[in-house]
């Protein structure tokens, strides 16, 4: 700092004091080379009372975005498994932490535009949630800088799957006096599992039971499957619901 004016023999005994001054923008919006305007700077020790201060002038300075990030009010949905990473969020009473106290009716999050991935395509609990695109309106929204929300998580369910007709099929038997029945299967078709994911996901009979649901001779008894399961890479993301067929007891005893 350089005082203009001080004569020589008084240079060491005059000093400038910032004790009391105040600065002023000529205007309070984002934005750079902004006019400052100063006051109560003085001048101080033994040679100060021989001199006039005049305050500077042509001082600027850039006012920067205010930093805002979200508080609360911003939740990651859960969805049924489609072999996608697209997630969606649901926003109520966001909350912004960093806005002014006089911006805050001017300020508000605004969801147009906004992307949300979760981190896998595969079922699980908890599971990342990234967002992107979310930010700010309204007339002090320039005034500020939004930072994305963090620490989303969101539930990915699995996909519940009927088998339809095609392919299995509930076995005549002869009279044997128990419920005890067997299937067959060729060609099973699984309805509700996506293209994408049809070579991944195949049916296993292993392991199977199968029940008629009277024991005597007749035709077209119900038959009761349960224990069929889904194999393969993709076959976690599915949920296997069982089916009743039926089919006949031959009359003939042994």
């Amino acid at each position: 700092m350089v005082l203009n004016g001080v004569l020589a023999g008084d240079a060491p005994n005059v000093r400038l004091s910032t004790n009391g001054f105040t600065a002023t923008f000529a205007s309070a919006g984002v934005a750079n080379g902004i006019g400052v305007t100063v006051s109560g700077l003085t001048l101080t020790g033994a040679g100060a009372t021989n001199y006039t201060l005049t305050q500077p002038a042509g001082l600027t300075a850039n006012i920067m975005r205010k930093g805002v990030t979200i508080t609360s009010g911003i939740t990651a949905n859960n969805k049924v498994y489609d072999g996608t990473k697209t997630a969606t969020i649901s926003s109520n009473n966001v909350v912004l932490n960093g806005v002014v106290a006089g911006d805050a009716p001017n300020v508000r999050l605004s969801t147009n535009g906004y992307a949300a991935n979760f981190a896998s395509t595969n079922i699980g609990t908890g599971i990342a949630v990234t967002v992107t695109g979310l930010t700010l309106t309204g007339a002090g929204a320039t005034n500020y800088t939004l930072t994305q929300p963090v620490g989303l998580t969101a539930n990915i369910t699995a996909v519940g799957v009927v088998m339809i007709t095609s392919g299995i099929n509930a076995n005549n038997k002869v009279l044997r006096r128990d419920n005890n029945a067997t299937i067959s299967s060729n060609n099973v078709i699984l309805y509700g599992v996506r293209a994408g994911d049809a070579a991944t996901v195949r049916l296993s009979t292993n392991g199977y039971t199968a029940t008629f649901t009277s024991a005597g001779a007749a035709n077209g008894i119900g038959v009761t499957i349960s224990g069929l399961t889904l194999t393969g890479a993709g076959a976690t993301n599915y949920t296997l619901t069982n089916r009743r067929v039926s089919r006949p007891i031959s009359r003939t005893r042994v």
